[in-house]
């Protein structure tokens, strides 16, 4: 098979995958995980059910089927978590400076 410069072979279409974003499915299910919901502090079995891209149950009680369902054996799901770190370079943030003295 024929390489680039780097050696690298060139890409093979995946069988069923269409190049762009994903698109979105009406349903999904996260089965087979452990649950941690923000509020309790600890981890529960249970299902995350999300409906047109929202959350929509969550944990034990949660019975809704789906179009897709994804088995997280062993893992470990966090419903709505937002990940909110960032990196602050060269804009002058001095944490320690608004902190009073102790």
């Amino acid at each position: 098979m024929p390489q680039d410069d780097a050696g690298r072979l060139p890409e093979q279409p995946v069988p069923g995958r269409t190049t762009g974003p994903p698109a979105l499915v009406p349903s999904l299910s996260i089965v087979n995980c452990q649950v941690f919901d923000g509020v309790s502090g600890e981890l529960t079995d249970g299902p995350v059910h999300v409906v047109d891209g929202r959350i929509t149950e969550v944990g034990p009680g949660a019975t809704a089927s789906a179009d897709l369902v994804i088995d997280a054996r062993g893992g470990t799901v966090l419903p709505g978590l937002i990940d909110a770190h960032f990196h602050a370079y060269g804009i002058g943030l001095d944490c320690s400076a608004s902190s009073p003295a102790r």
